[in-house]
């Protein structure tokens, strides 16, 4: 074992521990007087950033005897090991993690997802090289560092980027794993010769370092897809608030589309980059959601099926197999966001 990978190996062992130490409990429980309801999700999750701006969430279940906490990772497989704690109620995010999650054999079902249909981008996901960089193929990658997280959607891109360019992923190049805010810092330094990420980091990158899109998302004709899940137990004891929870992220995309500067203003002042990265950001993606159906099911699984064969999935997913439905009845919108 090389030195980097004993220290990659104890690194990882210490966060797995300090993760389990700090987010273990027990389930649910009141506090004051209010049930707490733990939602996880990775930065930048537009749909739970929004949802949290808004506070209609809050209010909706504040009716309920309910109160919300947002439990914030830098990285899908963090969100993963609170899950199999048993340390959060909800996930959003990257339907990868969420599947990723099921593979851990943790009993949680998939509320909503999307987007699905023609436009199928979430997050604009892209692999920046320096404009003045010997790499202009996919082949060009061999041997090159790649800063990428690991585990998730963008592992899942760079990992059919490599394969399209006649390459064996990870095994002909060097995967450098770091959650986007860092894998941008790398980059920008001369760290890594190449990086795999998402809007709105792609959009920052080419403005402060002339930087040429290798390939992209779409170009790859992968699904960005957003989901969002609930463990199953929470699920069979609140199906009240799994309603509610539900009807307000199906309510977020078609919010956005008609409040595009005020998220954009939003999302500048709770994560940070200004107005126009994000108006660029949310012009390339879409944040419609949906609850299962026979269609959107067909794209989840596309995406399982896909990261399994890449190696990214330890295992094989049915997604039809992980659909909560008892608490889904109607698609209307939360009341809160009709204007």
């Amino acid at each position: 074992m090389t030195r980097r990978a004993l220290f990659f190996m104890l690194g990882s062992l210490v966060v797995a521990s300090a993760l389990l130490f700090s987010f273990h409990a027990e389930p649910t429980d009141k506090e004051g007087g209010e049930l707490v309801v733990r939602i996880s999700h990775f930065r930048p999750s537009i749909p739970a950033t929004v949802q949290k701006a808004r506070g209609s969430l809050e209010r909706r279940l504040a009716q309920l005897g309910a109160k919300v906490q947002w439990v914030e990772f830098k990285v899908t497989p963090d969100s993963a090991l609170a899950a199999t704690s048993g340390s959060v109620d909800f996930m959003v995010g990257g339907v990868e993690g969420g599947l990723s999650t099921l593979t851990l054999d943790v009993p949680a079902k998939i509320l909503v997802s999307g987007p699905h249909g023609e436009h199928r981008t979430g997050w604009y996901t892209a692999l920046l090289v320096r404009e003045n960089s010997p790499i202009k193929t996919l082949a060009d990658l061999r041997g090159k560092k790649i800063g990428v997280s690991r585990g998730g959607f963008s592992e899942a891109v760079l990992a059919l980027a490599v394969r399209k360019g006649g390459l064996e992923y990870p095994k002909d190049v060097e995967p450098v794993y770091l959650g986007s805010p860092d894998s941008q810092a790398a980059y920008l330094q001369g760290l890594v010769d190449a990086v795999l990420t998402l809007d709105p980091y792609v959009v920052q990158i080419q403005k402060e370092i002339p930087s040429r899109i290798l390939t992209d998302n779409e170009a790859l004709g992968y699904p960005t897809v957003w989901a969002v899940l609930v463990l199953e137990k929470f699920a069979e004891k609140n199906p009240k608030i799994v309603q509610a929870v539900t009807e307000e992220f199906l309510a977020i995309g078609p919010w956005i589309e008609t409040h595009r500067e005020e998220t954009a203003e939003s999302l500048a002042q709770v994560i940070g980059f200004d107005n126009a990265a994000w108006n660029t950001t949310l012009g390339r993606a879409s944040y419609v959601l949906e609850v299962p159906t026979e269609k959107s099911l067909v794209d989840v699984q596309s995406v399982a099926d896909r990261i399994f064969e890449l190696g990214v999935l330890r295992k094989r997913i049915n997604a039809t197999h992980h659909v909560w439905g008892p608490a889904v009845q109607t698609g209307a919108l939360g009341a809160a966001w009709v204007e």
